[in-house]
């Protein structure tokens, strides 16, 4: 890893099972490169650089949450020089990430600026591209996703207007949601 440029598009995600040793995804805009800092303690004294992706333009807009069932770290990013969304390859899809898990699914907000709509996945293991669905959730862009006390995913975004919009799923697969 090298590059004055590092450091952008940061995401992080602390690993209850490993004593809250927390995981850093980010860009190195130097070299186009998608990074990561694995800490060996709670503190990150100690720590490993990985680079986890180096073809093309990667990284642009990173999002990191960890897997409850098995500990591990995952990253949803944003490949600029395909237009993609690293598992969701049509259009120009993926910008802004925002992930988390709940209900045994990995849920995955993201812009996709050919429609100029938000879009949210949800996944089952082993979460490669075929175990997702993705659904339209409406105009406008910049997802973030939280999980609320019941475990179900709450969506706040900029909507088509500019303004805050917010889609709450009232059940753990999202068939059922208010948007506000």
């Amino acid at each position: 890893a090298s590059g004055a440029d590092r450091g952008r598009h940061v995401s992080a995600a602390n690993r209850p099972a490993l004593g809250n040793r927390a995981f850093a995804a980010f860009y190195n805009a130097t070299s186009g490169d998608l990074e990561a800092v694995d800490c060996f303690d709670g503190s990150c004294n100690f720590a490993t650089l990985r680079i986890l992706d180096t073809v093309g333009d990667v990284g642009v807009g990173t999002a990191t949450a960890i897997d409850p069932a098995s500990g591990f770290p995952h990253v949803a990013y944003y490949d600029a020089s395909n237009g993609d969304l690293v598992g969701d390859g049509g259009g120009d899809r993926g910008r802004n990430p925002s992930m988390a898990f709940a209900s045994g699914f990995m849920w995955i907000a993201f812009d996709d600026a050919t429609s100029g709509e938000v879009r949210l996945a949800r996944g089952a293991a082993p979460f490669g591209a075929a175990d997702f669905s993705v659904f339209n959730i409406g105009a406008g862009g910049d997802p973030s996703i939280s999980i609320d006390g019941n475990g179900f995913v709450d969506l706040v975004y900029r909507g088509g207007s500019q303004a805050l919009e917010r889609l709450r799923c009232l059940n753990s697969d999202c068939s059922s949601a208010n948007q506000q």
